[in-house]
């Protein structure tokens, strides 16, 4: 989505209440949206798919 915010992983962390280590585990899994490569040491999330997939657990 253009304009889309792009989150660190701490960020999302904070908005699934979730630690970092649980986070890559389940992005790993399939379970969490992939990040986005921004550069070779560098990865964000794009907000929407993080509020998707919150939306879906409730």
């Amino acid at each position: 989505m253009e304009g889309d915010r792009l989150l660190t992983i701490e960020a999302v962390a904070t908005i699934t209440s979730m630690g970092k280590s649980t986070l890559y585990r389940m992005i790993a899994a399939g379970d969490f949206p992939q990040p986005v490569h921004i550069g070779p040491r560098a990865t964000r999330w794009r907000l929407s798919e993080v509020q998707t997939w919150i939306d879906r657990l409730g």
